[in-house]
């Protein structure tokens, strides 16, 4: 691979890791191993029955990321080459990442004040402080 071409793959995972709602469907993606299904045609999702409309949901929000696409309407839904390449890259990293991204983030939400106004209380809080020191 190229530089320029690890380059750009590593833009995709900072850009995806940026954004939350992408971790979120990342992460459903990877706890219902919907990249191993993938593709996906409109009949294989209605045969999920309840489940379909939440994969549409989730695919939908997917392929906002630029993590699957489909080339019109109709046809099955696949991973796109970006992010098949970046899977192919860095792996398992990128899922921890992603599990790294939604812990600290839940920790900042729940306890962004405790963070700046009582940081010991922060700390007993937070299930990322075992891996980083906040003073």
């Amino acid at each position: 691979m190229i530089p320029s071409q690890q380059r750009a793959l590593l833009e995709l995972e900072d850009r995806l890791l940026d954004d939350l709602p992408s971790v979120v469907a990342l992460r459903v993606a990877f706890a219902r191993k919907l990249f191993d299904r993938l593709p996906l045609s409109e009949g294989d999702l209605a045969a999920l029955g309840a489940d379909a409309r939440g994969h549409r949901i989730l695919l939908a929000m997917l392929a906002g990321a630029g993590v699957v696409t489909r080339a019109v309407d109709g046809e099955p839904w696949q991973t796109s080459s970006e992010f098949e390449a970046l899977l192919s890259l860095r792996g398992e990293s990128f899922r921890r990442r992603c599990d790294f991204v939604a812990m600290a983030a839940a920790d900042l939400l729940a306890g962004g004040d405790a963070l700046l106004f009582d940081l010991p209380a922060f700390m007993s809080r937070s299930g990322t402080f075992g891996f980083f020191r906040y003073d």
